[in-house]
């Protein structure tokens, strides 16, 4: 048969199948394309993810604690952390620490000042009430009064806190204040912790000069807040908190490549290590891996502060 006597396949149905095969063609390469570059974000994501859960966490570089030559206890943890190699960020707000012993364990959270509740108060005298905020968070405004000569001569300064119906642990102002309607007094009390039965319900600062007999005049500069501005132990609510202290960085809640963070974690008088006890630290990142830090308190105490981490 020679090639002009064969015949092609012509027709309109010819070219509507021809149409088809491209199109199905067509739409499986698109599928096919999509589905690729989905799993391909996918594993991008998942590889991220993983990546993180193995690389994004501290490293303790030691941990110090007070100790009690007296009672023979530890207390007042300062755990100096920084970035392991290879760890992205940490955002500290995200970041939490557990505290594991034979007897007790508690998670606690970073102590920070965003979106804290801060107000100034007018004249603080022994018989008006001075009103602050909610210290106690039970919905009733509580306030301040004077306590003249709680003491010795110096006066003290309580918060009533309504949910308890009690006043706070009494603030020592340092000063008399009985003869400031004739020599102005200077008061200039640091930030100190509003305190009950081990509880803490904020922060007061005093400021300033008083003109007036037995009251806290209303020139002074007295600041209550629910948070305080400084990283200290006298001001760290035991347990559930902790706050950080900058070594070298920046103050933006971020612990980032090269800096070191010393953290500040407090236990109540019930709960402080004993002596020849096994502790562990728990610290949690948002995403990251976890990390730890197992250490055993000394078998003696020989000096005021005693090093827990690194073992030996």
């Amino acid at each position: 048969m020679s090639f002009r006597a064969t015949k092609g396949i012509m027709g309109i149905g010819t070219l509507i199948i021809f149409i088809a095969t491209i199109l199905v063609a067509a739409v499986a390469a698109a599928v096919l394309i999509s589905t690729s570059n989905v799993l391909q974000q996918r594993s991008l994501l998942v590889g991220q993810e993983a990546r993180k859960a193995i690389t994004d966490a501290v490293e303790v570089v030691s941990i110090l604690s007070a100790s009690d030559t007296t009672t023979e206890t530890f207390n007042n943890f300062e755990i100096l952390v920084r970035l392991s190699p290879g760890s992205d960020p940490l955002q500290m707000r995200k970041f939490n620490i557990q505290y594991i012993s034979t007897n007790f364990d508690q998670a606690a959270e970073l102590l920070y000042s965003e979106n804290e509740t801060t107000m100034q108060l007018g004249e603080i005298n022994a018989t008006e009430n001075a009103t602050a905020y909610d210290l106690d968070d039970d919905g009733i405004v509580d306030y301040a009064l004077l306590f003249i000569n709680a003491f010795g001569s110096n006066e003290g300064l309580g918060f009533w806190l309504s949910d308890i119906g009690n006043w706070s642990d009494l603030i020592n102002l340092g000063e008399d204040l009985a003869s400031a309607g004739t020599t102005n007094v200077t008061l200039n009390v640091h930030e100190t912790a509003i305190t009950y039965d081990g509880l803490y319900y904020g922060y007061v600062r005093l400021v300033g000069e008083t003109d007036t007999d037995d009251a806290v005049a209303a020139a002074v500069n007295v600041t209550v807040s629910d948070i305080p501005d400084e990283c200290d132990f006298d001001l760290l609510p035991p347990e559930e908190y902790y706050c950080y202290k900058i070594m070298n960085g920046n103050d933006d809640y971020v612990l980032n490549s090269g800096e070191r963070f010393k953290l500040l974690y407090k236990l109540s008088a019930d709960n402080e290590a004993e002596l020849g006890q096994d502790i562990m630290f728990i610290f949690t990142t948002e995403k990251g891996r976890i990390s730890e830090a197992r250490i055993r308190t000394p078998d003696v105490v020989t000096a005021t502060k005693a090093k827990l981490w690194p073992l030996g």
